[in-house]
């Protein structure tokens, strides 16, 4: 006996299929706020090109506003010395290691809401940018 699937049902599994794979995605998309986009542009119209201090899941969008390269965040999965780049930016945040200002040629720490989140202490550093919940500190 031959059974034809009705082409709506067909069309209801693409349309679940593609909906499960957006909400699995969605969650990771870098989304900023207002004070976040602020804060970065802020360092585009205010400083030199430099190497930026940043917690990676902020370091891609960092990098679009204020045209200034991460640490990390502008490196993909597989580019050379991803995972030292990435353990570096975790141990300066706990320790603000000044060897790894003159490793990297830092010349600025960006202090915000992923920072916050991971429980790291604020900079050491003179702020020179400020907000609710962002700031900059000069290295």
């Amino acid at each position: 006996m031959n059974h034809k699937v009705p082409a709506y049902t067909i069309i209801i599994l693409f349309l679940l299929s593609f909906a499960q794979g957006y909400w699995y995605t969605e969650k990771y998309t870098p989304v900023i706020t207002s004070e976040e986009e602020s804060a970065f542009l802020w360092l585009h119209h205010n400083s030199v090109p430099s190497t930026v201090m940043t917690e990676w899941r902020t370091a891609p969008v960092l990098a679009f506003f204020s045209q200034r390269a991460p640490v990390k965040g502008a490196y993909q999965f597989g580019a050379p010395m991803l995972k030292e780049r990435t353990d570096d930016t975790q141990l300066f945040y706990v320790n603000y290691d000044e060897n790894l200002v003159s490793k990297y040629e830092i010349s600025c720490v960006y202090y915000g809401i992923e920072e916050k989140r991971y429980h790291y202490t604020e900079p050491p550093f003179d702020k020179v940018y400020s907000s609710t919940r962002t700031g900059f500190y000069s290295v």
